[in-house]
């Protein structure tokens, strides 16, 4: 979009100028400076995006490396940025945590699943703070919102997977959070859930380091 809109730009600006009288040229020298500087500005943000959706690629890679957990969580709110509502707001509370020694891209796609399921529970004027502690030997990433919330019911079938009927479709059932759990398991780590119905929802994942 603004890329190309600045190089179509540049194009006709250049164009102008092979035909411009001279006293028209520096205006047109300025112009087309400002206008790669906007091109060079869209091609830095679009390869930091290609960086970060890097991340999530081959989520079965099974070396571990070193990572960090607030850098994954930042990657991971920028992707999900697009989904929320104008009056939605994101919160972060992060600390200086030390490396995690994990499957980047497993963490990652754990922390997106939680944090799509936080934005899909919101309410009008809905609120998500996240924020990072470390906790003797352990790193915790605590998700809270201020949704719909669950009731004791809910919550204790919230791992299991399934399938659901609504309205004579069959649509899968808690297979992301499921998922989520068992890769948090595969790390050593948990994940704890409360919630209160009207109230909201707090997701912990505790990771050892």
């Amino acid at each position: 979009g603004a890329l190309k809109s600045a190089i179509d730009t540049m194009v006709v600006l250049a164009a102008k100028q092979a035909t411009a009288p001279p006293e028209a040229q520096p205006r047109l020298v300025a112009m087309q400076s400002e206008l790669r500087h906007a091109v060079n500005n869209c091609l830095e943000r679009l390869k930091n995006v290609i960086a970060r959706l890097q991340r999530f690629i081959d989520l079965h890679h099974t070396e571990r490396q070193a990572a960090n957990l607030n850098d994954m969580l930042g990657d991971v709110a920028m992707l999900l940025k697009p989904s929320l509502q104008n009056n939605v707001q994101l919160e972060f509370d992060l600390e200086p945590l030390p490396p995690l020694h994990c499957r980047p891209q497993q963490i990652s796609s754990v922390l997106s699943s939680l944090l799509s399921n936080a934005i899909n529970a919101l309410n009008a004027d809905g609120r998500i703070t996240v924020s990072t502690r470390k906790m003797e030997s352990l790193v915790r990433v605590r998700i809270e919102d201020n949704g719909r919330g669950m009731d004791d019911a809910e919550l204790e079938t919230i791992f299991d997977p399934g399938f659901k009927v609504t309205a004579g479709r069959v649509s899968t059932g808690n297979w992301s959070l499921f998922s989520s759990r068992q890769i948090v398991f595969e790390h050593g780590g948990e994940i704890e859930i409360s919630s209160m119905p009207g109230k909201g929802t707090t997701v912990d994942v505790l990771l050892p380091i």
